[in-house]
């Protein structure tokens, strides 16, 4: 399936004011949407940055796991104590 990474310039001002480009870690944000627009994904490589691949969806309790949000849902998120 075509993705194309996404920039800021094609959300704002329509959907965001101002997009974020760096998480709570900073690193930069990973945004990719299919080219019909059908689809669309937001990532944070977690605590260290490094992008996991394709991760299993469901909670993580790892401080370095990704963190996805992609069609209006989180798939990757923080769970539990974390560590």
């Amino acid at each position: 399936t075509p993705v194309t990474v996404v920039t800021p310039v094609y959300l704002e001002p329509i959907y965001i004011a101002h997009m974020p480009l760096k998480d709570g870690w900073v690193n930069g944000y990973q945004y990719a949407a299919h080219t019909d627009g059908s689809t669309y994904a937001v990532r944070s490589g977690g605590k260290d940055g490094i992008n996991e691949g394709t991760p299993t969806a469901n909670g993580t309790t790892s401080f370095n796991s990704d963190i996805i949000f992609a069609n209006g849902q989180f798939t990757r998120y923080p769970d539990g104590v974390q560590k």
